[in-house]
């Protein structure tokens, strides 16, 4: 992952002293994390640490952590599951 790619953003990778990284338990979010540029500290959570469909969990976890950016990488990729929770699955994806 090419975290310089997010100056395209109006983020520089020299104004980042601190990353949240949702999602960190899946296969993107372990990838952001290991290719953080150096002198970026990253918070890895995965979903064990917040609920991404959880406004208020979500709101706790940037307050206590002040991040200069958050990357959602978090995701329902569970397709059976999501055809028997569609209403979980779309909180994640959609709104999460």
């Amino acid at each position: 992952m090419n975290w310089g790619r997010l100056g395209g953003l109006g983020v520089a990778v020299r104004e980042m002293s601190r990353a949240l990284v949702l999602g960190a338990g899946g296969q993107l979010g372990r990838e952001l994390v290991r290719g953080a540029p150096d002198g970026v500290e990253c918070l890895a959570l995965d979903r064990g640490a917040v609920d991404v469909a959880d406004l208020d969990s979500v709101m706790a976890t940037v307050d206590a952590h002040r991040p200069a950016v958050i990357v959602n990488a978090a995701a329902y990729t569970a397709v059976d599951g999501a055809e028997s929770e569609p209403e979980r699955a779309r909180a994640v994806n959609a709104r999460g």
